[in-house]
């Protein structure tokens, strides 16, 4: 007696008589594709094309009508992951997709302030990966607010209405220029160079861009105590210790995350797509957490080091000037943020 098997072992059906090599074709041809229905974002109809493209020519004709296939991998698409939740208030990840899957199935989730928080924060790590960060001197952070799912969003400018206004107005820019300015200068000056630019009349135009600025990177908010008259100063979220690039310019020090950008981009081609659900989010970041830790395992493993562009230097050079300039007091407040606008919006080419 025979059985015919996937290419894991599992016992498909007993045969009696002699396998039909083309039958087995099929069978693996089908399971192949059913297995990435449940990892890929291809349509069934792709799947399909694939998986029949990859067999020879006299195995075709044995394989399962199409409409009856796709059928099967859209039930697999949708039976492999949770309901995608229509509002935010509906998100609920179960203890399944909490953790990091695969033989080890490590806690992956170490926050998640809950259905009714104001603002939903997840927080995802690797208990490994986080004694690596605690070790390190350096962090270098960024964003990539087009793979967030779509109920996760950030403030930007064009959610206070002025995207199209900072395309086409120069005075707008060259305010935002200024604004970038800040994290130029003494980490003690940094109130009064706000205070300069609210006086102004971009600051005033733009009242309501400044004020949000002020509340988020430098000043924070007042919050009113009981029913009394008193208030009281809430932080910062960014205080400027955090983003204050002064010191870090006159010593020659990294004042970007440019470093992430490589490794931002390869993240973006695995995921594959612009704000994709909580699912697909949470599964490509378990597969990127098991390359990482491949790379952290390389014994061979040698620091990236590359090369600073030209122009890089060159912006580089100018800064320092600027900030020495305004540390010697040849620049005051309003000469200084006009300065290191210009540079920042005309940045020298390669």
């Amino acid at each position: 007696m025979e059985f015919l098997k996937t290419p894991r072992g599992e016992k498909i059906k007993e045969h009696n008589h002699p396998v039909d090599p083309q039958n087995v074709e099929v069978v693996k041809a089908v399971y192949h594709m059913k297995e990435r229905c449940k990892d890929t974002l291809a349509k069934p109809s792709q799947i399909f094309a694939e998986g029949i493209a990859a067999l020879p020519e006299n195995v075709r004709g044995r394989m399962v009508k199409e409409d009856h296939l796709k059928r099967t991998f859209r039930n697999i698409k949708a039976g492999h992951n949770p309901k995608e939740p229509t509002l935010l208030t509906d998100l609920v990840i179960k203890e399944e997709w909490k953790s990091t899957g695969g033989p080890e199935n490590k806690r992956f989730i170490l926050n998640d302030n809950g259905l009714n928080a104001k603002e939903r924060i997840i927080i995802f790590a690797d208990d490994n990966c986080l004694g690596y960060l605690a070790a390190a001197t350096t962090w270098y952070l960024d964003g990539n607010y087009s793979l967030a799912p779509r109920f996760f969003k950030q403030l930007k400018l064009q959610e206070l209405g002025l995207q199209k206004t900072y395309m086409e107005n120069p005075n707008l820019s060259t305010f935002c220029g200024k604004l970038d300015g800040l994290a130029f200068i003494p980490i003690e000056d940094v109130q009064k160079g706000m205070d300069h630019l609210k006086a102004t009349p971009e600051g005033e135009e733009y009242s309501e861009l400044i004020n949000y600025f002020d509340a988020t990177y430098i000043s924070g908010t007042f919050q009113k105590i009981g029913n009394s008259s008193k208030t009281r100063n809430i932080a910062p979220m960014f205080l400027p210790k955090i983003w204050n690039v002064h010191e870090a310019t006159l010593s020659d020090e990294n004042r970007t995350n440019n470093l992430t950008e490589g490794w931002n981009n390869r993240f973006s081609n695995l995921v594959g797509q612009n704000h994709p659900s909580v699912w697909l989010l949470i599964k490509k970041m378990r597969m990127e957490l098991a390359v990482d830790s491949a790379k952290l395992q390389n014994a061979n493993l040698e620091p990236d080091v590359k090369r600073k562009r030209p122009s890089y230097q060159v912006l580089q050079e100018r800064l320092k000037l600027l900030c020495q300039q305004y540390n010697n007091k040849v620049r005051d407040m309003k000469s200084f943020l006009n300065a290191i606008s210009h540079n920042m919006r005309f940045k020298p080419k390669n």
